[in-house]
């Protein structure tokens, strides 16, 4: 629970192991972390470990902060940044360090930090709660914009990860991993031709990217411009020949423009590299049937 940030449950399962007497010192530490991180006292825990020279870096940074030395509380807790990049606690203890002298830079810059730590585990409302502290703090921030964008994108706010990615769009440097984004986030609420737009914005910034390609050949197919989707699939099959998906996606469409011949090629292409491709094979065995060729081979796929 706690590598995936869920600390309440962690809590509760901590609790119920030290009613029975089950935690060792090293446990102990860990449940102490726990409490602070979760805003309680673990002075009364941390007490109960025999020996305290094993304590970790961040243990000894709770104790001096809840002890009052800011300075050596703020050391450590960077030292154990240091060991230990994705760590919450520490990030914790340099915002509370933060808000109680009023350093809202410092604040700033921790919570953008543990914003993107509860992102990669998947613990996107507290990343969300993080980085819309940190935006409020400085607006301007575009790594926070950009990371709120991925935050709502991933909990299904797509509107709002939208307009996060275009206000970092309107204002970076870099911008090709953005259009990207925005790309699969208009395609998610319908929006095509937005979509194709910016597929086609990073294209001319990464020509080279063939998954690039496949975006634009399946928003392409979705608004039946298949001779579009034709060429977006086959600049994606040009740069990576051995990709099964790529190779099922033109067929269809070749078949969507009526020429059978390279559709059964590029399908026969396709499950060549991949003979477990079901759509593939199905697809493939309804055209064969069709065409009233292959039929034995059309009815095994």
């Amino acid at each position: 629970f706690l590598s995936e940030g869920r600390s309440n449950e962690a809590l509760d399962l901590f609790s119920k192991l030290d009613k029975k007497n089950l935690l060792s010192d090293e446990m102990l530490e860990d449940y102490g972390i726990n409490l602070f991180v979760e805003g309680q006292n673990p002075s009364p825990v941390y007490d109960r470990i025999n020996d305290k020279q094993k304590l970790q870096p961040v243990s000894k940074a709770i104790l001096n902060y809840l002890q009052g030395d800011m300075d050596k509380a703020r050391a450590l807790f960077e030292q154990s940044i240091q060991q230990d990049p994705s760590a919450i606690a520490p990030c914790v203890g340099l915002i509370k360090i933060a808000e109680k002298t009023q350093n809202v830079d410092m604040e700033k810059k921790w919570r953008f930090v543990l914003a993107g730590n509860y992102y990669n585990i998947g613990a996107y409302e507290k990343a969300l709660q993080n980085a819309k502290r940190v935006k409020m703090i400085y607006p301007q921030f575009l790594e926070n914009r950009y990371l709120l964008g991925d935050i709502y994108s991933a909990i299904g706010r797509t509107e709002q990860a939208i307009d996060e990615y275009k206000y970092y769009l309107e204002n970076a440097s870099e911008k090709g991993d953005a259009y990207i984004k925005l790309g699969i986030n208009y395609d998610r609420i319908g929006k095509h031709e937005e979509a194709i737009q910016n597929f086609h914005s990073a294209v001319k910034l990464m020509p080279e990217n063939d998954e690039l390609y496949y975006y634009l050949g399946l928003e392409y197919r979705i608004i039946k411009e298949y001779k579009n989707a034709l060429q977006a699939f086959i600049k994606a099959s040009d740069l990576k020949p051995d990709n099964a998906v790529y190779l099922f996606n033109l067929g269809i469409c070749y078949e969507r423009l009526g020429d059978i011949p390279n559709a059964i090629k590029n399908l026969d292409r396709s499950i060549a590299l991949d003979n477990t491709y079901a759509q593939a094979l199905n697809y493939l065995g309804y055209l064969l049937a069709d065409a009233g060729i292959r039929l034995e081979e059309a009815k095994s796929y």
